[in-house]
């Protein structure tokens, strides 16, 4: 805990001039339980599968889930902790 984490990509909620674009979003973790991490990650619909990566640019986490916080839109996002079963199960699928 402490550092800061980001998560890049192409959510929902976000467009320039009717094209979507790649959004960066960087927060702190607000929870870390053994299989999931909370964020204060700025999330939205459609960024659910993303990577949440750690200050030295490695994937810790997978986005799954995410609150609203008001209703603008605006949430915070968590996910799914990459443990060494969860990358050899992705591993497995891309091999």
């Amino acid at each position: 805990m402490g550092q800061t984490y980001i998560s890049s990509v192409y959510p929902g909620d976000k467009y320039g001039e009717g094209y979507p674009y790649q959004y960066i979003s960087n927060g702190a973790v607000y929870y870390d339980l053994s299989r999931t991490l909370g964020t204060t990650i700025e999330s939205a619909h459609g960024q659910s599968g993303s990577a949440i990566y750690g200050s030295n640019c490695v994937a810790i986490s997978i986005l799954t889930f995410g609150v609203d916080v008001d209703s603008n839109g605006f949430g915070l996002g968590g996910g799914t902790k990459i443990t060494q079963l969860i990358f050899e199960f992705v591993e497995d699928f891309l091999l």
